[in-house]
Formats: C-alpha cells, sequence, structure tokens
C-alpha cells in the first residue's frame, strides 16, 4: 500500500514521549457503574406514553420519525438527558474514550492537511457530534507543539445537546494548549458561516450512524416503507416470528423477549420516502404487479410454514397480510444532506473532511441496532433510553460528494480504522510513549487500549475511515490513505 511519505513535522508530534495529564482519569471515569437511574426509567416510559398517543392519533411513524424521537427529544431525547451514555458507565465505548492515541492520529492527520493547504494564517476545524469532547481535546493537547497551526486555528463544534455541550466545555477547559483556541458551540452544520478565505477540516466520528433512516422494503405491489405501530395494533404481539428483527439475537439473549409496546409492519400503501428513494432504487414493478395478487395470495397460505422457517423473504403489512419481500434498503437523509453541505463549503473554502464510523461501500438493508448498557437489545425497545445506530452508507456519500462537487473534490477508497491508524503512524506514537512511561501498569494499558483500536475482529475491521478533499489537499496523496482519485474521474 502506498502511502504519502512522513513529513517532518510528523515525526516531532509522533516523537513526543510527553504523557498526557488525563491518561489515568481517562480510565478511571469509564469505570462507573452501569446501573440505570430512576430518572432513566422515567425518561423511558415518559417518552414510550407520547409515542404511544401520538400512533394511537396519527397512525404508524416512519422509522425516522421513531429515530429522531428517540434520539433527540427536547426532554427525554437519549442524547438530551443527563445521563451519563458514554464510557463503561454508559451504553458504549468509543474509540477516544478507549486510548488517548486515537485522538493523538486524528491531530496528526489535520495538521498534515493544514500543511498541503499552504499552512495558512487562518484554519476552521469543525467537530460534528462531539460527545464527551474527549477527541477534539486530545486534538488540541497533542498540537499544542505547533504553534502555527494553534495560532490559525478556531474551532466550531455542532452539537444539539446542551448537556453534552456543558460536558464538553469541561473536558476543553481541563485541557492543556486548549485555552488559547476559539471555540464555539452551534445547533446545525448551516449556522456555521462560511469564509472562502478560511479553509475548514472537518471530523465526525460516530456522528453519521446516529442520523435517522427511512427502510424501504420492495414488495411485489412496489416499493413501501417499514412502519412502527402498537404492537396493539399488529400480530406481532401474538406472533412475533415474523418481525423483520425476529432473527437478531444475541448469544445471551433473544431481542424478541421483552415488553415492549411497539411492533415493526410495512404500509399498505407507498408513502412519500418510498416513492422518493424507491424510484431511485429500480426494480420493474409493472411486472412484479401482474404477480402480486396470487403471490401475495400464496404467502398467506404458507404463513404458518413460514414462521417455522424463518421469514427474512416476507414481512406483515398494516392489513394483517403476508408480503413477500423482493429487496430492502435503509435511506439516511440527515447523512447525505450533512455531506452534501460539506462538499458545497468545500469546493469554496477548500479543506478536507474525515468520517469513521460503522458502515461499507453498500447499502444496508436492516441495520438498525439497539445498545442498552453495552448489550443489544431490540431497537424498539424503551425508547429514550437505548442507544440507537445504523450502518453508514459510504457508496452513496461517495456518489452524493460526486454528484455535488466532484470536480473539484477527492475521495479515498474506504479504509479501515486499523489501517488507517496504522497509515498515520500508531506504532511510532505508541513506542514514544512508552519510552516516557515507568508504571508498569500504565504500560500495560496504554498496550492494550492502543491493541482495541486495531483489533480484527473488533474496533480495527468494523469502523471505516471516509474521507472527501479538495483537490488542492490531496494532489500528492492524503495523509492515512493510499490513493486519492479525484471524484470525476479526472485523474490526479
Amino acid at each position: 500500500m502506498r502511502v504519502p511519505a512522513m513529513r517532518p513535522y510528523m515525526r516531532a508530534l509522533l516523537s513526543s514521549s510527553a504523557l498526557p495529564v488525563d491518561f489515568a482519569t481517562r480510565r478511571l471515569s469509564t469505570a462507573a457503574s452501569a446501573a440505570p437511574s430512576s430518572s432513566a426509567n422515567s425518561t423511558s416510559g415518559d417518552l414510550q406514553g407520547k409515542l404511544a398517543k401520538q400512533i394511537r392519533v396519527r397512525g404508524a411513524m416512519t422509522i425516522k420519525e421513531f429515530m429522531t424521537v428517540a434520539l433527540t427529544h427536547p426532554v427525554h431525547g437519549y442524547y438530551m438527558r443527563r445521563e451519563e451514555v458514554f464510557g463503561r458507565g454508559g451504553d458504549f465505548v468509543t474509540s477516544p474514550e478507549v486510548s488517548q492515541v486515537f485522538g493523538e492520529l486524528i491531530g496528526v492527520w489535520c495538521v498534515a492537511c493544514w500543511e498541503r493547504l499552504g499552512q495558512p494564517r487562518k484554519l476552521r476545524l469543525m467537530e460534528a457530534g462531539p460527545g464527551r469532547g474527549t477527541l477534539i481535546a486530545d486534538v488540541l493537547r497533542s498540537t499544542a507543539v505547533f504553534p502555527g497551526f494553534h495560532a490559525a486555528l478556531s474551532v466550531d463544534l455542532v452539537e444539539v445537546s446542551n448537556h453534552l455541550r456543558g460536558v464538553q466545555q469541561q473536558t476543553i477547559a481541563a485541557t492543556s494548549g486548549a485555552s488559547a483556541v476559539d471555540i464555539r458551540w452551534h445547533t446545525s452544520l448551516e449556522s456555521i458561516p462560511a469564509d472562502p478565505d478560511v479553509p475548514e477540516l472537518t471530523i465526525a466520528h460516530e456522528f453519521l450512524d446516529a442520523l435517522p433512516v427511512h427502510q424501504l422494503v420492495r414488495t411485489p405491489q412496489g416499493w413501501r416503507e417499514r412502519m412502527i405501530e402498537l404492537r396493539e395494533h399488529t400480530a406481532g404481539a401474538a406472533a412475533a416470528a415474523v418481525d423483520p428483527h425476529a432473527e437478531r439475537t444475541d448469544e445471551l439473549r433473544d431481542l424478541e423477549a421483552d415488553l415492549r409496546v411497539f411492533d415493526f409492519v410495512l404500509s399498505a400503501n407507498p408513502t412519500p420516502a418510498s416513492i422518493l428513494f424507491g424510484a431511485r432504487r429500480g426494480g420493474d414493478v409493472v411486472a412484479e404487479a401482474k404477480a402480486a395478487a396470487e403471490a401475495k395470495a400464496k404467502a398467506n397460505a404458507e404463513a404458518t410454514t413460514a414462521r417455522t422457517q424463518g421469514v427474512e423473504q416476507q414481512e406483515r403489512d398494516q392489513t394483517g397480510g403476508i408480503v413477500p419481500v423482493l429487496d430492502s434498503a435503509e435511506i439516511c437523509p440527515g447523512a447525505m444532506s450533512f455531506v452534501q453541505q460539506l462538499c458545497k463549503r468545500m469546493a469554496v473554502t477548500r479543506g478536507a473532511a474525515l468520517m469513521i464510523d460503522y458502515g461499507t461501500d453498500e447499502t444496508p438493508k436492516d441495520s438498525l441496532r439497539g445498545i442498552l448498557r453495552h448489550a443489544p437489545v431490540h431497537p424498539l425497545h424503551q425508547p429514550g433510553l437505548v442507544d440507537l445506530s445504523v450502518d453508514v452508507d459510504f457508496g452513496t456519500l461517495r456518489q452524493v460528494a460526486r454528484e455535488t462537487a466532484g470536480s473539484s473534490l477527492r475521495c479515498p477508497p474506504l479504509s479501515t480504522q486499523r489501517d488507517f491508524l496504522a497509515a498515520m503512524g500508531l506504532e511510532a506514537r505508541i513506542n514514544a510513549l512508552l519510552k516516557g512511561m515507568d508504571d508498569r501498569e500504565a504500560r500495560k494499558e496504554l498496550v492494550r487500549s492502543a491493541g482495541r483500536l486495531v483489533a480484527s475482529p473488533g474496533m480495527g475491521t468494523a469502523y471505516k475511515v471516509f474521507a472527501i478533499t479538495h483537490a488542492s489537499v490531496g494532489s500528492d496523496g492524503v495523509a492515512g490513505f493510499p490513493d486519492a482519485p479525484l471524484l470525476d474521474g479526472g485523474g490526479r
């Protein structure tokens, strides 16, 4: 794999043996009890009641609507409440929380981009969904050894949760090297003014996977949308085997074995999303419709057999009938809009964006998942208390970038976190830190945590790294990637 040569400033950063002040506290801060609070249980009950009432009044809702409310309801949303959701004391652990080295290498990437932009006197660094602020804090701390970079830098953070903004402010305030940098918070990318004279770098780590999706299902009648209905209104309570998530089981538990009040059903008719996005997915609906009545009758007659032999090829619709499934697709309008906005800005301001998340270059069919206290649960279980996420469709995002400003942008092939961190100098950074450490347990923890970042199977291959840069940034290669072709196919 050809990787751009390491510049002198990169060697300087990677070879620094200074140990960050927060190394020990990072480990301790994630060791809190995972026991749910009474206020968390109240949150789930209150939000579940609100969603149930809405469905009784307005009918079944889309998965996109459900995710939006469950994650960002102003009072009861998962990311809006005050309980800890990150780290061992929460529901999941992210790469920046695992090891300081992750954020430091992202800092190396930022400095590399700044250098390839010609070391401009002004540079805007944006992060979408900063979590606890650990990543941006590590970036600021580790890059403080480059006064020119910090002197040029201003930071804009996109965060909708007031509670998390407060946590981020505390994290950054305790970070050496951050006090001299101008930092502002925003609720959306649109609210950040774009200045043609100020290049922009954007980081989005585990941000895209939390953006709500539509789930489309192609049937003999055409594209339909998977909806959320009260379980009391569906056959799911009596025949859970036809649930599209019925095969989603963990080694330790059956995800269907809960007392949730919601279930999945297919829309009986086309929805706005199935019409808009289904048409783009294709399918000879006219030819398939000729066999629709016969196929549906046959499916209903074989429903009992289907429940025992697997249900991945058929689902119930809102009328209670069994519908054959010909194809399915998950569509994320929010991710497409986010990348489109980034590319429009990048074409004017220059710069680069780095996105790290679960996903592939293929369109997911049904990746919606729920996590509660580090264990998988049904995604409709306890809304507001359960983390919801999906796989990112990087192939579609690449196409969005191409259609938006392809002639002025580069997009390297999708990489794994393991390969990206290795290319950015993970081994050199670990060795430099070890030289400055005498504590045996701390040395072991550093190696263990860094190993987790690149583990396969595990974080190293589950997380993918996706970059888009202005053509001028990647003319001699993009840091961390073997190649960076122009999106319009025009070569280098």
